[in-house]
């Protein structure tokens, strides 16, 4: 999980290619099997208050999808959580 303090998933994706550069980033586990979220930590993870049970609903889609379905990416458009592709270049799946 991709989540950069401060930052929304559009700032966070302009990030991952400053990581993809990294000469072993491909040989992380999550990397090789195209599973890199990235959130928006600023609303999400940064600070603390009452949003800390939507970070956990976040958390629960990216680790357990097919028991929180409701709580995956919705997509591309997804403003939460958006699952990046590292195989090519970037593609924000679902």
């Amino acid at each position: 999980m991709l989540a950069l303090c401060g930052y929304d998933v559009a700032r966070a994706r302009q990030d991952l290619e400053v990581l993809r550069a990294f000469p072993e980033f491909n040989s992380l586990p999550a990397a090789r099997n195209n599973r890199i979220y990235i959130v928006d930590a600023s609303a999400f993870f940064a600070r603390p208050g009452p949003r800390i049970v939507d970070s956990l609903e976040l958390l629960a889609g990216i680790l357990h999808p097919e028991e929180f379905p409701e709580f995956i990416s919705r997509g591309s458009n997804d403003d939460r959580v958006v699952r990046a592709s590292i195989r090519s270049s970037l593609h924000i799946a679902t």
